[in-house]
Formats: C-alpha cells, sequence, structure tokens
C-alpha cells in the first residue's frame, strides 16, 4: 500500500466527477440534434445569359448530411437555413461534449486502477502481520 500517492490521485478524480457533471446538462438536454454541416457558398448556375457568368454568383445555403451511408449536399432557402442552424449547433456541442466525456471516463478508469493498486495490501504480508 502507498499512502503518500493516495491524496493526488483522489483529487483528480474528484476533478473529473465536477468535469463530468459540467457536461450532464448538455448530454441530457432536450433540444433536437440535427448530424448536418451547413454552409454559406456562392454558386453558379451555368446559364450563360445569368448574372452568375458574369462573376455574380448566386447566394447558395448548403446543407451536408449523411443519408444510406452517403453524403449528401441540398440547397436549403435562407429561412430554413437558419431555423437549421440551432438543431446542426446543439448536435455539435453534443457531439463534443460525449467525446469529453468518454476522455474523461477513461482518464478516471486508470486512475481508479491506480487508487486500487496504492489501496491494495500485499497477502502475504497482511497474513504475517499480527
Amino acid at each position: 500500500m502507498v499512502k503518500h500517492e493516495l491524496p493526488p490521485l483522489r483529487q483528480r478524480l474528484q476533478a473529473l466527477q465536477a468535469e463530468m457533471a459540467a457536461l450532464l446538462p448538455v448530454l441530457l438536454g432536450r433540444d433536437p440534434l440535427l448530424p448536418a454541416y451547413l454552409s454559406y457558398r456562392p454558386r453558379t448556375c451555368g446559364n450563360p445569359g445569368c448574372k452568375c457568368a458574369r462573376g455574380e454568383r448566386h447566394p447558395a445555403w448548403i446543407v451536408q448530411f449523411s443519408a444510406g451511408g452517403r453524403r449528401q449536399c441540398r440547397s436549403v432557402p435562407k429561412a430554413r437555413f437558419a431555423a437549421l442552424a440551432g438543431p446542426a449547433e446543439t448536435y455539435r456541442q453534443f457531439r463534443a461534449a460525449r467525446a469529453r466525456w468518454n476522455r474523461l471516463v477513461r482518464e478516471a478508469h486508470t486512475l481508479l486502477e491506480e487508487i486500487e493498486r496504492c489501496r491494495t495490501l500485499d497477502a502475504e504480508e497482511a497474513l504475517e502481520k499480527p
């Protein structure tokens, strides 16, 4: 048993617990999640008489998502793009929080193994002592 190593390990474990608690509001939220990326990319249509042939591109609000294992891109009206921005941002926040949560769980697991190692008595020594 190595008691002098325990306090910093316990403190780090408590810090992990606090960090995980801070992630819970994002992970337990009720807002809808939209697994898509939104972007604005002016485009050209290809018509020779159009303004985009002179260099003035058309506004294009693009939504990229996966459907059936394939990447899809759709152009949507500006109002729909604005309505989808919230759920898409919530999705990004959820994914970041989930990734952080997983890293914290792995670190906590390592800490707990180290705490167990520090607290474990040697069986032979424990049997020999009165």
